[in-house]
């Protein structure tokens, strides 16, 4: 069913404005971002049907590359802000191989009656002033402690390897509006703490935890989200490819952060992430040993660097570390 974007629409309790692209709930407004919003428009276009995860991903993300993982992610966020519970669902549902569907049927809202109208306006003054109070609040920067990664390896290569993969994660992590980390060298002070005590010290919202695991060409990161103050782990995922895929690793993880924090990124943000320094994977994995080095002085971190260049003599991110290491 099409609906006239300029109406509202009725989910029991809950008013949608498709031309504000606002929610509001017994006249307080709903905390929607534009991304949770598409996803709620396309589930109330298809009226009560189960719309498939790749429609729905097409709509939503608009040819940003997003896995099921990712919009399971934003289906739970759109539940959170909405008040529905995932476990016994009464607004957003699934069915098994066929997609997600509203459980209650929309309804557009009649606007005509000039009481109405006159309740309507004043809820949204009281919102926009209830809202502009909010609004710097929400533009906060999210601050994450992304603590050292581990690895079952005990040798060298593999120790500086899952040090400098957790450099790289964090150098992404910040490339993401709104998103910031801590620094990896202090954190590191931190990994016997408790979750709680990291945030605290840091004044961070969530802590990022994981494990590498590098055998055969083969790459498997476990990855888990900590919240700093309930301690609750609210996302963890497991992330399996071929070495030559590590920068999809990468984006996916940085991608599916952004998500589960609730956090937008527009096509160039998305386009950005696509972006890999080199194409030569040897040369890459070599650069992730030296970034291990922490940056200090050190033969060995030179030594991988000069070698990553001879196989890629283009690879600029592998000539400033090569340049920083040497002035310092």
């Amino acid at each position: 069913m099409s609906y006239d974007k300029s109406k509202m629409i009725s989910l029991g309790d809950i008013q949608v404005d498709l031309e504000a692209e606002t929610c509001t709930k017994n006249g307080a407004r709903l905390n929607l971002s534009p991304l949770s919003f598409k996803l709620l428009a396309c589930l109330i276009e298809h009226d009560g049907e189960a719309v498939s995860s790749e429609l729905l991903k097409e709509k939503v993300w608009q040819g940003i590359a997003v896995t099921d993982d990712g919009l399971k992610q934003r289906v739970r966020i759109l539940r959170k802000a909405l008040g529905d519970d995932g476990e016994t669902p009464k607004i957003i549902g699934a069915e098994r191989h066929k997609g997600y569907k509203l459980l209650i049927s929309p309804k557009p809202l009649n606007t005509s009656n000039p009481i109405l109208i006159k309740g309507l306006a004043l809820s949204f003054i009281v919102i926009a002033i209830i809202f502009s109070s909010f609004f710097w609040e929400d533009k906060k920067s999210i601050r994450l402690v992304v603590m050292p990664f581990e690895t079952e390896d005990v040798d060298q290569q593999s120790l500086l390897f899952t040090r400098g993969l957790t450099y790289e994660l964090i150098s992404r992590i910040n490339s993401m509006p709104v998103l910031s980390t801590v620094n990896l060298t202090s954190a590191g002070l931190y990994a016997d703490k408790r979750a709680r005590d990291v945030a605290k010290e840091f004044n961070a919202d969530a802590i990022i935890e994981g494990s590498v695991l590098r055998q055969e060409g083969y790459l498997k990161v476990n990855v888990q989200m900590t919240d700093g103050e309930s301690e609750e782990v609210i996302w963890s995922s497991i992330y399996e490819k071929s070495m030559p895929d590590i920068f999809e690793i990468q984006r996916d993880i940085t991608f599916h952060i952004a998500l589960v924090l609730n956090q937008d990124f527009d096509r160039s943000t998305a386009e950005h992430l696509k972006i890999f320094p080199t194409e030569n994977i040897e040369a890459y994995s070599l650069f992730i040993q030296a970034l291990g080095y922490e940056g200090q002085m050190h033969d060995e971190a030179v030594n991988l660097l000069e070698r990553a260049i001879d196989l890629d003599p283009e690879f600029k991110e592998a000539e400033d570390l090569l340049i920083k290491i040497n002035d310092n």
